[in-house]
């Protein structure tokens, strides 16, 4: 009796639970994403409408555990009934955290970090909470799980099924995704369906017809050898500057270098990861992966782009240069270490350096950045030939964590790491380095958090996610507004040591501020769409194998577009088949 009574009140509290998870992921996703939406009641039974088909499952198949079956069955459908129902509270939790659906590749890719990622987001008294409450529904889930719960009345019947099958019609009233932030309301199922889609491969024949259609033009110009840095840093956006974008005002020290050196306004990540910077920056290929890269288990960062002979790090080595990467994070997240070095860096240094050992670790076991500048500085020291240096910041990435006072703040956070890129930079001129050297300073991609609604106004939602501040201290001073992108910062460093500049509708020269005629994006709100901006235009690819076409209206570049991606994926499935 007592045990009844317990795995009643167990049933009637996991029911409870479930309907505030609900009203959260209502609530939540419309506070962060559409707070001035005109058609708020329309949106908020568009979430329910998509999800319907979420409810319905995990009801229908906590419904058969509770009929006369076999008990392995009932187990079965038990059990499946509460993973669906934990992958929903997780996509949850990722949408209102990072801007994006669960993927449950992301799952292989980033549990072993989830732990700190939850230390370090949220305060201690509301870890301990969340703690307690994953126990809570655990000890729950356990109970119920196992309980024998059997439906014997035939009205029971009738009334459970009629509230699970009336699901199936609030799903047929979902929208088909005219809406621009669609993707939102979208349940997680139907978005790793989406997914999905891109892996789907290319024919043998359709492979044998795609060719290479990028044509260069080159021009007769004069070699120059200097030391190089790029400096590379985490979820530094435009809209954090005044100077790039005239919303918030947290990198004073950022945007003086900007206004004194060469200053690019239009510049644009391309892609949503810090991986996806690395590849365009150091190898000079879009960040757009092979087919069936998500059937690989686990994480695909870099699948494709290893062991390419035409890298920064490798051009500059038969130049005569020494090239390093040099990170505080942890060299063996996304393989971070083994790709850097099949590309060709000399020296390679991460977390794992002994210099910060009494160092207090943040995300992915870096110190934080004054120290990353300052180990910088003294690999500086030991320099004797031309040298390339990479630099890859970590403090700044979400959560954002101000490392001076620990406190959670995007705005202090930003402003903390505008501090130490200032005096990184007064550093550099205190040891003469400009004098033959050039100072790149990028960001790597816009922050994955919702996009404020003045990024929206100023700049588009699909362009806003993409825009990075971008400048080349070189003795220059000049603003650019022609549009580039991270490609560009290796097309330009590799036409500077040679004797001409060449560049291509896909490819500038920032030195000649010869502008590319398409910008591409890998976008990280709808997976299997690749954005592609004109100075006019902007077009949606959507990947599908032989299939992948342009979703906007098509129009003269349409087909040289489509063939430009399907191109570049197919030459990545090669390489991976290599590496």
């Amino acid at each position: 009796m007592v045990k009844d009574k317990v795995q009643r009140f167990a049933l009637l509290l996991f029911l409870e639970i479930f309907i505030i998870i609900v009203i959260m992921k209502v609530y939540g996703v419309h506070a962060f994403f559409i707070p001035n939406s005109d058609s708020t009641f329309y949106f908020l039974l568009q979430i329910l409408f998509n999800d319907s088909i979420i409810f319905f499952l995990i009801f229908f198949f906590f419904y058969l555990s509770c009929i006369n079956l076999h008990k392995i069955f009932s187990l079965t459908f038990r059990v499946l009934s509460f993973l669906i129902f934990i992958m929903y509270i997780g996509d949850i939790f990722i949408l209102s955290s990072f801007t994006t659906h669960l993927v449950l590749d992301d799952i292989f890719k980033f549990a072993s970090y989830a732990p700190n990622y939850l230390y370090n987001e949220l305060p201690l008294y509301l870890f301990i909470f969340s703690i307690l409450i994953f126990l809570v529904l655990i000890y729950l889930s356990f109970h119920l799980i196992k309980a024998k719960i059997e439906i014997k009345k035939l009205s029971s019947h009738i009334l459970i099924l009629s509230l699970v099958f009336i699901n199936i019609p609030l799903y047929l009233l979902a929208d088909n995704g005219r809406f621009v932030h669609s993707w939102l309301y979208k349940n997680f199922l139907e978005y790793n369906y989406e997914v999905m889609k891109q892996s789907q491969g290319y024919s043998q024949k359709f492979k044998e017809k795609v060719k290479n259609t990028e044509v260069f033009t080159c021009k007769k110009t004069t070699s120059t050898k200097k030391d190089i840095i790029i400096l590379m840093v985490e979820s530094l956006a435009s809209y954090q500057s005044q100077f790039f974008s005239n919303i918030k005002n947290w990198t004073p020290n950022l945007d003086k270098i900007a206004q004194n050196n060469y200053a690019f306004t239009n510049f644009y990540a391309n892609g949503f990861m810090t991986e996806d910077a690395e590849i365009s920056i150091l190898t000079g290929k879009f960040p757009i992966y092979a087919p069936k890269v998500f059937s690989d288990g686990g994480g695909v960062s870099f699948n494709g782009f290893y062991n390419l002979p035409e890298s920064l790090p490798y051009i500059l080595n038969q130049k005569g240069y020494s090239t390093e990467f040099i990170t505080s994070a942890d060299l063996s997240f996304s393989n971070t270490g083994t790709w850097a070095k099949s590309i060709g860096f000399n020296y390679i240094e991460g977390s794992e350096n002994s210099y910060y050992d009494d160092k207090k670790r943040y995300h992915f076991k870096a110190a934080s950045d004054e120290y990353l500048y300052d180990r910088v500085l003294k690999r500086i020291s030991k320099q004797t030939n031309n040298y390339f240096l990479f630099i890859k910041t970590v403090s700044s990435h979400v959560p954002f964590v101000n490392p001076e006072n620990e406190n959670l703040s995007e705005e202090e956070t930003i402003r903390y790491i505008d501090k130490h890129i200032g005096l990184f930079y007064k550093n550099l001129e205190k040891i003469n380095f400009f004098e033959n050297g050039i100072l790149f300073i990028v960001g790597d991609h816009h922050p994955l958090v919702p996009l404020k609604n003045t990024e929206i106004e100023k700049f588009g939602e699909t362009r806003a996610p993409s825009l990075v501040p971008m400048i080349i201290v070189n003795k220059d001073k000049k603003i650019v507004h022609s549009q580039f992108q991270q490609t560009d910062i290796y097309n330009s460093i590799k036409n500077y040591n040679n004797e001409s500049s060449c560049t291509s509708k896909w490819k500038g020269d920032l030195f000649y501020g010869l502008s590319p005629e398409f910008i591409v994006h890998r976008r990280g709100d709808q997976r299997g769409i690749i954005s592609v901006f004109t100075k006019n235009k902007d077009y949606n690819i959507k990947l599908q194998g032989d299939d992948t076409t342009i979703i906007d209206k098509q129009n003269i570049k349409s087909s040289e577009i489509i063939d430009k991606i399907n191109y570049e994926r197919i030459q990545r499935g090669k390489n991976k088949a290599r590496s």
